[in-house]
């Protein structure tokens, strides 16, 4: 969430990104699971995530495959 940027729209919306991080913390893969129906903020979600990449390593005790998480990106204007 912290790398999220807000596009310069007055759209508001939610969506919602599935994505794996391997075991080195790389992003392996990202998809759009439900759009917010504005193709700019869906693309506003997939760049957050490509900017907060690299991710910590996934410790042994945790994982030893890649995990996947479903995160929502909300967009407000303020």
């Amino acid at each position: 969430q912290r790398a999220k940027v807000n596009p310069r729209s007055s759209m508001t919306g939610t969506t919602i990104v599935k994505f794996t991080v391997g075991l080195d913390g790389t992003l392996v893969s990202k998809e759009v699971t439900q759009s917010s129906g504005f193709p700019v903020l869906d693309d506003a979600a997939i760049t957050a995530l490509d900017r907060a990449a690299p991710f910590p390593p996934i410790p042994p005790d945790v994982s030893r495959t890649p995990m996947t998480f479903s995160q929502p990106f909300r967009f407000v204007v303020r």
